[in-house]
């Protein structure tokens, strides 16, 4: 009886260690994907930034021609 006891934790053991070492496995794997989805996430907040500046430069520029051509017709 102690012997088929003995085996039975021996599995049990066994098939436990398997399953950490598949979790540690899927542990890398979520790690890596998280590297990759913060560089990601990084390069399109530099995109946004980037469009959000040259939005701003496009309104700017529009600004200052539509006040160019209120002060020309001021002065005509």
């Amino acid at each position: 009886m102690n012997h088929e006891l003995l085996q039975n934790l021996e599995q049990r053991i066994s098939k436990a260690v398997e399953e950490i070492n598949v979790l540690r496995q899927n542990v890398v794997q979520l790690e890596s994907q998280n590297r990759q989805l913060l560089q990601e996430k990084m390069e399109l907040e530099q995109v946004i930034t980037s469009s959000q500046e040259q939005q701003r430069n496009w309104e700017e520029s529009v600004t200052n021609m539509l006040s160019s051509l209120n002060k020309l017709d001021d002065v005509q």
